[in-house]
């Protein structure tokens, strides 16, 4: 034993060499001392292993041992079984459970019925199909009994190590370039076992060949979430009978967003629902069979990683591909975060494949010892430490190690990997609040991702924990979320010189605990989607710059109307859905739909609302917030293409008030709505800063601004003690016009519309931007006023001149909008040296301003906004600005 550990430190050094002296020797022995459980092996598997008796597995176990496999998949043969077990593999049995067709000769009613009423395989169209009813009772009783033997004939300590469901769904033959799955099962059972387990009732004279439509009309989400349960219930009883082994199962590798959620609604097979009951899932990424680039074999391990609650072990296919295009499919799964990787299948391994399977590894994670596991005699993780108090008589900060397990959550589905403890701050007076380990160096120039999972008690506002990683801090703004681990996602660039070689976790908020858990920095890869979205809209509707307000409904669209709104923003459901976009229709009003934050309830959503609404006057609220409540990227990305699907021509947007987390739903919308509410604590360029820091991942032409319209007493406890001024609300609309907004929004109707003052003052706002409309359908010009500010007061919080100005050209005209960002008198030069211009007319007065020496002076009130409207030559140089420079995104 002695001489193991020793060759294990040995082991140690030269594996960790290049890191020199920037990691403890205490760490070196704590990474290779540990017990192995508090390491996560990675899997290597190999699926379709023969029996022994017909392949000598002496033959090829040198190809196994030397690619690092750990896992086989073998049939139910003894011999088999044992001879892998005792060469140190971890043996699993696969079982198909409502796949083929070998039910229906001895259950002739085990054949599904589709939505046209004829059975499964009856006609040239799905003859390659085949498939079991998963209500039928006799073949479940079967099935189940098969897997209740397999346990007992090799469930021993020296057996199996677990069991994997195949075909586990309704029927749907996947594996082809252009897959268009049945609708089943509509046979007599599954329509009289649906009416009985959810209590809707048929109506008496409805012939079983008009159920089909019946259900799509009325019932389409219950009928889908039934036959998932139909599917969930037989994994629950598997999960029964295994006891102590593993539990995976075989996925068919469609997201919910594509094939109109197909894989809910046709297969009735949920992986992250699944995920929740198994041990591992594994998505069939056979990127040749489904004619998909090897790129997609990363992406949707990423898809399944992001929210499973359980291990994701990728199986990817060998058969077909070069040795090249196999490492690259393995690479890619592992930068994803594949917990570990099947290949399918034995067979079609050439000998240069091994390789690939050898160099299958995760991107190594930076952070020290992240599970926080304490060495025995250690009051600390090891390789972690603590700030020290900067005072005497000042109240001390408390550090913490616990276990996950021991906090009480409201919220249990975020998970992590990375270990059982966590690392707590209760914040005292003595700036000790940190707790710090070190880092090995980075790339310069290359892109890490961090993330963790933070908890805390309650919410309050500017109370935040930050991050620090090689010296660049991170206000951890986005964290929200009460009494849960909530995700966290923060990309850093490894600078050219590293002056601080540590990781950070800081909270410097006297009285106030945040704890971490899970922390992982790796290296950052882009995965692409392997899918051709449809052009993103240049416009949030085509020719027409929406001017609208939240909070509408069905008795306030007149008074909205009348106040030349042009958009409203609603949400409602059925009936009163309907009403209030024919309403719409009716006065003259087009509309943002709020819509279900459910992939499979937004597909049956969609399917609703396409009988009423009209996709000219259409838009789509997908998301209020995703970063501050983690919404999951994957289900955001989900909900935008099932609606691009349906509606390819309308727009999708969601609002956002931490403009760092654009770039975590590049692919989620068309538009991010940008609703920062400053007033009356903030300065009014908080809208603006945000706007052009959400411009640098979203690009210029993708922004919509939210406009504070709210506040008063009972916003007062949240920082919004009183409702703004016109004049606040005129800056903020065309600070965010200056600043590239393609849309302004204001929140919310249900506030400034209960007065005649409040609806006044927002109409006089919707006045001005009216008077300009088309010229907010100009993007504005690259090229911009110079501003010189010649009065006492000049400066904006941030130090810059408190003027804002853009430039729009139309036709032969020019327009500068000025904006005074700042509540006090200013002055300013705006010189335009780009255009010949000899005066301009101020719109809102009508005064006309001379050009002098190239510019324009003005002075401006508090918070006044004014546009200069004037005949000019453009500069050549001067281009409009436009998003088509955006890059590409990953998921």
């Amino acid at each position: 034993m002695v001489q193991g550990i020793l060759n294990r430190i040995a082991k140690g050094f030269a594996e960790l060499r290049s890191w020199g002296d920037r990691i403890p020797f205490f760490f070196i022995l704590f990474f290779f001392l540990v017990p192995r459980s508090c390491w996560s092996e990675v899997t290597k598997g190999i699926f379709g292993v023969p029996a022994i008796r017909n392949c000598n597995p002496s033959k090829y176990l040198l190809h196994l041992k030397q690619a690092g496999i750990n896992t086989v998949f073998v049939p139910p043969d003894r011999d088999t079984v044992r001879w892998f077990k005792e060469h140190g593999f971890k043996v699993y049995i696969s079982v198909n459970v409502f796949g083929g067709r070998g039910a229906w000769k001895r259950y002739p009613d085990s054949r599904p019925v589709r939505a046209d009423g004829k059975l499964l395989g009856s006609d040239p169209a799905y003859k390659g199909h085949g498939g079991v009813c998963p209500t039928h009772h006799a073949w479940r009783k079967e099935r189940l009994k098969y897997i209740e033997k397999l346990v007992e004939q090799f469930g021993s300590k020296d057996g199996i190590d677990g069991i994997w469901l195949d075909f586990i769904r309704y029927p749907g033959l996947w594996e082809v370039k252009d897959p268009r799955p049945p609708d089943t099962c509509y046979c007599p059972r599954c329509l009289r076992k649906f009416q009985q387990d959810t209590g809707i009732r048929f109506p008496r004279e409805l012939r079983p060949r008009e159920a089909p439509l019946w259900i799509r009309k009325n019932c389409l989400y219950e009928w889908m979430e039934w036959k998932k349960s139909r599917i969930s219930s037989f994994v629950d009883e598997v999960r029964r009978v295994l006891g102590h082994l593993k539990l995976g199962v075989f996925l068919v590798p469609w997201t919910k967003g594509e094939k109109q959620d197909a894989i809910s609604y046709r297969l009735a097979q949920d992986p992250f629902q699944l995920s929740d009951q198994t041990d591992v899932i594994s998505p069939m990424l056979y990127h040749r069979m489904c004619a998909k680039d090897v790129s997609w074999v990363g992406y949707m391990t990423r898809y399944y990683k992001e929210t499973a609650r359980c291990q994701v072990w990728p199986i990817v296919q060998s058969a077909g591909c070069s040795p090249e295009e196999f490492s690259n499919a393995l690479k890619l799964a592992g930068r994803a975060g594949a917990g570990g990787i099947l290949v399918f299948s034995f067979k079609w391994m050439k000998p240069s494949l091994w390789k690939a399977l050898k160099d299958f590894k995760r991107p190594v994670n930076l952070i020290t010892n992240p599970g926080f596991y304490i060495s025995e005699g250690s009051e600390l993780p090891t390789g972690w430490y603590t700030g020290k108090s900067k005072g005497n008589n000042v109240k001390k900060t408390t550090f913490f190690v616990r276990s996950a397990d021991k906090f009480r959550l409201k919220n249990e589905k975020y998970l992590s990997e990375q270990g059982p403890n966590c690392i707590g701050i209760l914040s005292g007076n003595d700036g000790a609040g940190v707790w710090f380990s070190r880092l090995p160096d980075c790339e310069p120039g290359v892109e890490y991702i961090f993330t963790c999972q933070l908890y805390r008690e309650q919410w309050e506002n500017g109370v935040y924990p930050y991050i620090s990683i090689w010296g660049q801090k991170f206000c951890v703004n986005n964290h929200w979320l009460t009494r849960t681990f909530q995700p966290i996602r923060i990309y850093i660039t490894c600078p050219e010189r590293i002056h601080d070689q540590t990781f950070r976790f800081i909270n410097h908020n006297p009285e106030k605990v945040f704890w971490l858990k899970g922390p992982r920095l790796v290296k950052n890869y882009s995965l692409k989607a392997d899918t051709s979205s449809s052009a993103r809209p240049s416009y949030f509707y085509e020719d027409f710059f929406p001017i609208g307000v939240y909070g509408a409904n069905i008795h306030n669209l007149e008074q909205i109307k009348s106040l030349a709104i042009n958009t409203v923003l609603i949400s409602a459901r059925g009936e009163e859905l309907k009403r209030l976009v024919q309403k719409c229709h009716r006065i003259g009003l087009r509309y943002v739909l709020s819509v279900p934050r459910d992939p499979d309830r937004l597909y049956a959503f969609l399917d609703e609302i396409a009988e009423f609404v009209r996709p000219c006057n259409l838009a789509f609220y997908v998301n209020d917030e995703p970063g501050i409540h983690s919404f999951p990227i994957n289900k955001a990305n989900d909900i935008n293409q099932l609606i691009k699907e349906r509606f390819p021509k309308s727009a999708t947007c969601m609002a956002v008030v931490r403009p760092q987390v654009c770039r975590d739903y590049l692919s989620a919308c068309d538009f991010f709505m940008m609703d920062q509410y400053p007033i009356p604590y903030m300065p009014m360029v908080w809208l603006s800063d945000s706007m052009d820091r959400a411009a640098r991942d979203a690009g210029p032409d993708r922004l919509v601004s939210v406009i504070q319209a709210f506040g008063g007493k009972e916003w007062g406890n949240v920082g919004w003690p009183r409702m703004p001024t016109w004049q606040e609300m005129d800056c903020l609309a065309f600070l965010s016009v200056v600043h590239g907004s393609r849309g302004i929004f204001f929140f919310t109707f249900k506030e400034i519309g209960k007065t005649p003052e409040g609806r006044q003052a927002l109409g006089r706002v919707v006045g001005r931007l009216n008077r300009l409309y088309p010229w907010l359908l100009e993007r504005n010009l690259d090229c911009n006023a110079d501003v010189e500010m010649v009065s006492r007061y000049k400066l904006d919080p941030t130090g810059r001149p408190a003027i804002h100005c853009c430039l729009k050209k139309k036709g032969d005209q020019i327009l500068l909008i000025c904006v005074n960002t700042i509540g006090t008198h200013v002055e300013a030069v705006m010189r335009i040296g780009n255009f010949a211009v000899d005066k301009f007319q101020e719109v809102f007065s009508g005064v006309d301003y001379p050009v002098i020496e190239g510019g324009v002076r003005a002075k401006f009130k508090p918070f006044e906004v004014k546009a200069f409207v004037g005949d000019g030559i453009q500069d050549s140089r001067c281009r409009p600005i436009s998003s088509n420079l955006a890059t590409e995104t990953d998921e």
